[in-house]
């Protein structure tokens, strides 16, 4: 990013040499007007709310379409937010006092990294 400023950093949860939550807090800190979208393999339900609480602007499954990619990209790049449906779901649930929220979703970010 020093190098190649941006207005979107696509990252990859999943680095050789570091966690990409690490490299997620440093763009945060360093970069804070580069929009971040996780795009990973893992499951949305199971990483995505703790990515957006330790600051990325979306996520977005490695499967996805490409439609639903191309749409994330831009929304972040508005300054918007972007979630799947799965993760849009798994918000709502939480926001209506369901109860049955994943045991994941209430982990500290500490917890959550010592998670991942």
């Amino acid at each position: 990013l020093r190098n190649e400023p941006c207005r979107v950093l696509l990252l990859d949860l999943s680095l050789p040499d570091m966690s990409g939550l690490d490299v997620l807090k440093q763009v945060r800190t360093q970069f804070p007007e580069v929009a971040v979208l996780v795009v990973s393999g893992y499951p949305e339900t199971q990483f995505g709310l703790n990515v957006l609480r330790a600051g990325a602007s979306g996520f977005i499954s490695k499967g996805a379409v490409e439609a639903d990619l191309l749409r994330a990209i831009r929304m972040v790049a508005r300054g918007n937010r972007y979630v799947g449906p799965e993760l849009a779901d798994l918000l709502v649930s939480g926001l209506n006092g369901s109860g049955n929220e994943p045991q994941h979703t209430v982990l500290s970010e500490r917890e959550f990294q010592i998670f991942c």
